[in-house]
Formats: C-alpha cells, structure tokens, sequence
C-alpha cells in the first residue's frame, strides 16, 4: 500500500530533503570564495602544492573539477547579486541557479536578461520549463552503464591491462576513456582492410560513442557506480509541499584572514561540513528511494524527483546514494567520514573495495597515504583480482609488491613505446602473432609458469552505448578472418603499433622511464617530467640514479628550487624517499 502524502513521517523526510540540498548552496560558495583568497595569498603554493587541484584533492578530499565548477559558478554569481541572495537563502534550486548563471551573463560580462523577472520566472517554473525557456542547454542526461564479461586468456588480460595502463600516460584519466581509445585504435586498424564489408564498417563508424561529460558531482567510472532502479511510475502532477528556505546564515570565512595555513584550515573544515551534509543527504534519499516518495509525490521516476523537488542533479545524488547504501555495512568506514578524518574522494574508493572484514585494514593503509597515493593503490588491488579472475570487492589492501607489479607492467609498456618498433619492416601488422604481443607483460610472474595459464573473467564496467561499441567492434573483427590471435589481443596489437616509434626518449630518459614519466611528488598528477637532483649538484650530488627523481616543472622549479624550499625531498630513490612539505609529509618514495 502506497503511503500517503499526508503521511508525517514521509512529510517530514521530504523536507528535510530539500532543506539539506538548499542548504548546500552556501557551503559551496563559502569554499570557491576561501580557495579564490587562498590562491591570492599564494597560498597553494606555499603549502607545498603544484596547483589548486592537487591542493583540492588532498587537503578537502574533492576533485578539481568539483572545485572548478564551484568557482565558476561564484564568479558567476558575483555579479549578480539578487541571484545569489536567492541561492543562499534557499528560494531558488541548484538546478535552476546554475541554469540562470549561464545565460544571465555573456561572456564580457553584460546582462542578457533583467535579473528579477528571470528570477520571478524560475520561481514558478520547473527546471525542465525553465532549460526550454532558455534555450534547452545544459541537460542533465545521465549515461546508463553495463557490466561487460568476457573470458579470456589470463597474458590477454594482463596485457590489455597493460595497454590501458598506455592510455592513461597518454591523458585517458579514466578506465572508460581508456578502453574508448584501445576501441578506437582497433577500429581504425579494421577501417584500413578495404576488404571489409562496407555496411558494417560504416555502421560502426557512424555510432562511435562521444563521451558525454558527467555532470557536477557525477559518479564516474573511478568512482562508485550507479546501483538504483530508475524504473518509470505514471502519476499525476507532482505534488510540491511548502518548501522551506534555509533559515541559518550561510557560511563564510573571515575576508581578514591572511594566514595561509588558518585559511587552509578554515577551507577544511567547511569541507568536512559540507561531507558530512552530503552523507546525511544520502542517507535520506536512499530511505526515500525504498519508501518511493519520488512516485508518491507524483513524480514519474527518480531522476525528476531530485531535479525538480530538490533541485540537484540526479548523476550527483546517485554518488550520494551509492555511498550511503555501502555504507550500511562498514560502520567503521562510516565513523570515520563523520569524524572528518577523510573526504569525499578517499570515502568513495574505501567503499569501493571494503567489506565489513577488511574496511580496518583500508582505513590504516588510507591514513599514512596521500589520495594520489591511495588511489594508485586500490588501482593495484583491482588490477591483480581482475588479472585473477576475482570479483572487484571486499578485496585486502595491496601489499608493497603488489604496487610494484603494476608500476612494472607500466614501465614495460612504456619501454616497448620507445624502443620503436620490433616486428621487422617487411611484417604484417594485421597478423596478429599471438595472445600477447608484448609477452614480457606480467604481473607477478613468469609468462611461462602455470600460474598465467588459463582463462580468467574480464568485467568492464561501461556507458552502454561504449559496451554497444564494444561488441560491434568484436563482429566487425571476426568478420575480417585474422589468421591467429583473439579481439584482446587485436586492441592490444593495434594500440601498441601506433604508439610505437611515435616518439623517442629525451635525455634521462631512463630516470623518466623508471619513474614511468611522472611526477614523483606525493600529491601531483603531472606527466611533464624534469630531472631533480635530490642532493644538488651545487652540494655536491651526482648523476647516479638514487639521485635522480622526476618532477615536473612546478614541483621543480616553483616548489623545490625557489621561495624558499616549498617542497623538500629527500633519501634516495626510487624507494627511500621522504617529501616535506607546509600541507604534507609522505614516506612513501617513489610513487
């Protein structure tokens, strides 16, 4: 039996809702305003940090997109203040205040249309009225993933593995992207058999997927993946209760704080606030979801509850809801996130791989790591149980060498793409010659003994329309009768001759190689690699290589070299290294 509307329980738990979503608003500009002082001040930098997203990352447990949208809509709303008096005070959505933002403003600055009528207008307007009013952008579509399983040969897996590894040196930052750029690789090999048939080449080429951008807070494929039954529910107009605005004066940080470290202080504990709003709000919606007051308040499905009665985006309440639903069962992990000790980022990868028995062991690995560190580390994890054929959860923390079988399997794919090309000029590169043609890719073990025999699952986790490419791909590989060698191996093949002789290594190519051309400071992402000298040539150092670590340019010159030692290394490398920093001290060596 369906609740009833007038039901006080579920009353009160949609209005609570909405009053924790537009209360999110102020907490957010409060955190764009600090992070814009703090960056006047240079005070990333003197922190120890290369840029504000490594800063974000680290110190409010966010991405730097989730920032960089947070800012972009502050600076937005700076010139627009009745905008952002409604925002604060809860009398206009996140939905609709990020829709206005963006149109009430062109690019120079001047007004499009007059504040207070457009604001009139979006108060009696749903979100979908409002996008259609201003000219249907900025949509908030949300991909539909699927689970693809293919048994293969474990050296295919481990070497697509490896090759994944190669587009994420090259810029793909997510599994999904990666496995888009092994597709496209592959597709463009089959294109060049002018054999094929016509139709199907052209049938695959016309539905090559283009990734659509997740939305603000969306979970992605690093992240914890949508779990909840969007199924459609026909029912009347929504019914709109009184919805309460915020009555608390938003939060905000003293404009006369100069100090870098009690800025960043400052900054960290409205983020700690604002986790533990988003937990709260997950826990809600997920309580909503089961008793199915989106429908009982006649909304069709789930999406359009939250977009219209709580005016977020749907893709950013299912990280929500997924986080909340694994967090029933790690109370530990869950205390944890309520005392502030982790944010957002590290939360949703614990509860990725935790289970009641291991979330402990996870949260001490988490505590002496940074966020970069720790996700290279659960990378690990994932890596050797889908190498094994093992289910990607409740996994136990990697151990030391199970983080340097990975950093390996990197450096050996990177070896073979700058050593040119092994085949001879005269081979054929469609012939595919085995399941691997990179059999130096292990992980762990020789390729010859029993343990990399046999056939293991490969689960992939993609946007439908990806895994919908996936499998023509396959059908179009099929089709073109290659000789020997299976689909894997045929990516594999075709990605590695293409980046192959692409480039040649630079002097120390070596210490980049080793370091598998990244920054080695704890807490950045950058490729862009210079030689460091962990004892100066000016003091003495040498050319060998435990004293050599690669660094990009800010870390280098900015941070290590000059205004006064941000960044201090020291040890040797590539394993006995210690980085201090004002933000940070890592034991971690080479990362």
């Amino acid at each position: 039996m369906a609740l009833s509307l007038h039901d006080d329980h579920h009353l009160s738990l949609h209005l609570e809702l909405v009053q924790l979503t537009r209360g999110l608003g102020g907490v957010r500009l409060a955190i764009a305003d600090g992070v814009d002082r703090l960056e006047s001040l240079g005070g990333v930098r003197a922190l120890g940090f290369p840029n504000v997203d490594a800063w974000a990352r680290e110190r409010l447990g966010r991405s730097g997109r989730w920032l960089g949208d947070a800012r972009t809509l502050a600076r937005r709303l700076a010139g627009l203040p009745l905008l952002r008096e409604a925002y604060l005070s809860g009398r206009l959505s996140t939905s609709k205040v990020e829709l206005l933002a963006r149109h009430l403003v062109r690019g120079d600055g001047s007004d499009i249309l007059a504040e207070p009528e457009v604001i009139a207008m979006a108060a009696t307007s749903t979100v979908v009225e409002l996008r259609q009013r201003l000219g249907g952008h900025g949509d908030d579509t949300r991909r539909t993933w699927v689970q693809l399983t293919r048994h293969v040969e474990r050296l295919d897996a481990v070497a697509f593995e490896g090759a994944l590894r190669l587009m994420n040196a090259l810029g793909e930052s997510t599994r999904s992207a990666a496995v888009e750029g092994l597709l496209a690789e592959g597709l463009t090999t089959l294109l060049n058999r002018s054999e094929l048939a016509p139709d199907l080449v052209n049938r695959i080429a016309n539905t090559t997927p283009t990734t659509v951008p997740a939305a603000d807070g969306a979970a992605t494929d690093t992240e914890i993946g949508p779990e909840r039954d969007l199924s459609s529910n026909e029912a009347t107009e929504p019914t709109n209760p009184t919805e309460p605005t915020n009555p608390t004066k938003p939060p905000y940080i003293d404009p006369t704080i100069v100090d870098v470290g009690l800025l960043d202080l400052e900054l960290r504990a409205l983020s700690v606030d604002l986790m533990r709003r988003d937990l709260r709000l997950g826990e809600l919606a997920l309580e909503a979801e089961r008793r199915r007051l989106p429908f009982n308040h006649g909304y069709r499905t789930v999406d359009d509850y939250y977009r219209e009665a709580l005016g977020v985006a749907p893709s950013s309440m299912a990280a929500r809801v997924a986080l909340a639903r694994r967090l029933e069962h790690l109370p530990l992990l869950k205390a944890t996130i309520e005392a502030g000790l982790i944010g957002f980022e590290t939360s949703t990868l614990l509860a990725r791989v935790a289970a009641p028995t291991t979330e402990e062991a996870w949260l001490a690995l988490a505590s002496i790591s940074t966020t970069k560190i720790f996700r290279e580390q659960v990378d690990a994890a994932e890596l050797h149980a889908r190498v094994d054929g093992l289910p990607v959860r409740a996994l136990v923390p990697p151990t030391f060498e199970d983080v340097e079988d990975v950093r390996a399997l990197e450096r050996e794919v990177l070896t073979m793409v700058f050593s040119g090309r092994q085949d001879s000029d005269e081979a054929d590169p469609m012939s595919e010659p085995g399941p691997m043609s990179v059999p130096a890719l292990t992980v762990g073990s020789d390729a010859s003994q029993p343990a990399m025999l046999g056939t293991v699952p490969l689960r992939l986790t993609l946007p439908d329309d990806l895994a919908a490419f996936w499998c023509d791909l396959e059908i179009l590989h099929a089709d073109a009768g290659f000789p020997a060698g299976t689909f894997i191996a045929f990516l594999v093949a075709s990605t590695l001759d293409t980046a192959r002789g692409m480039t040649k290594l630079p002097a120390y190519g070596d210490i980049y190689l080793r370091d598998r051309f990244r920054c080695q400071s704890p807490v950045c992402k950058s490729r862009n690699c210079t030689p460091h000298h962990i004892v100066f040539r000016s003091r003495g150092g040498g050319e060998e290589p435990s004293n050599l670590v690669s660094l990009c340019d800010v870390c280098h010159l900015s941070l290590v070299h000059h205004h006064g030692g941000h960044l201090v290394v020291s040890g040797h490398a590539p394993h006995a290294l210690t980085w201090s920093a004002r933000g940070y001290h890592s034991d971690h060596g080479s990362c």
